[in-house]
């Protein structure tokens, strides 16, 4: 009998690809209300990237290598919340 081997590293970078597009959105939520419009996805995801990519990354390793689950990161008010387990 055959059981499922679990790809430990596809599942991880599922993981971080969802919370980077939950940073994106959150970035085009915030970008939308201070422009009174709605700036699209497109827009949101370029200036996220070139702006705050770096910082929200650098954030969520420090959070692996401390041991937690899932680190949200407001990089755009420079405070990070971290939650234990997840």
């Amino acid at each position: 009998m055959n059981t499922p081997t679990i790809d430990h590293h596809a599942a991880a970078s599922r993981q971080q690809i969802a919370e980077e597009r939950d940073a994106i959105l959150r970035h085009k939520w915030l970008q939308s209300e201070q422009a009174h419009e709605d700036i699209g996805f497109e827009k949101a995801l370029m200036h996220w990237m070139i702006y705050h990519h770096s910082q929200w990354l650098e954030n969520r390793q420090r959070a692996q290598k401390d041991g937690l689950q899932k680190a949200p990161v407001n990089v755009e008010s420079g405070s990070e919340q971290r939650q234990e387990g997840g």
